[in-house]
């Protein structure tokens, strides 16, 4: 395998499962296998790092969600299969990568979390989109505006695998889930 991509891969499952501060260069060079020189090379500075693993993930994502929006599904049906992304997750004890430089967002840099920001507007306008247009959804949820409702499943998935991590469960992810099953 790339040396490269293993960095990449392996820093990425660091930083999902213990976070930002939870590795060094050398810590990572020693996971992967290589000196951290090697890493260096690759990545002069960790938010270099930091830069390719968010497009890698915002890009990963989005793939995702092509995949599943090319299905034929209903709209509640397409809005599933995000929630079993969150799930494998959950099972995986990782956090969403950009939640998770969510919260480091004060050691994180300016591009990283800009690109964190368009990955979850990406998410958002995602589901808005199916929201919008899937009228059966929308019209037992009057009262909710598309683009709300889009912002609170997002909340409800990010907080469920929060608190599943909190507590060492997976039941409040499974919660989140029962509720947005029922909400749509």
């Amino acid at each position: 395998m790339d040396v490269k991509i293993c960095i990449i891969e392996v820093a990425q499952e660091i930083i999902q499962k213990e976070g930002f501060d939870a590795f060094s260069f050398r810590d990572l060079a020693k996971k992967v296998g290589v000196k951290s020189s090697s890493v260096h090379y690759h990545f002069p500075k960790k938010e270099d790092l930091i830069q390719e693993l968010t497009k890698k993930y915002f890009l990963d994502f989005e793939q995702t969600l092509t995949e599943i929006s090319s299905r034929n599904l209903t709209g509640k049906e397409k809005i599933s299969p995000l929630g079993d992304v969150f799930l494998t997750s959950s099972k995986s004890e990782k956090f969403c990568f950009c939640g998770m430089m969510s919260a480091f967002s004060s050691r994180v840099d300016e591009e990283s979390l800009t690109l964190a920001e368009l990955f979850f507007k990406m998410i958002e306008d995602w589901i808005y989109n199916i929201l919008n247009n899937d009228i059966k959804i929308m019209n037992n949820k009057s009262e909710l505006k598309p683009r709300d409702l889009a912002r609170s499943l997002i909340s409800i998935l990010e907080g469920g695998l929060l608190m599943d991590h909190l507590r060492g469960t997976k039941s409040f992810l499974r919660s989140s889930l029962k509720l947005i099953n029922y909400m749509l």
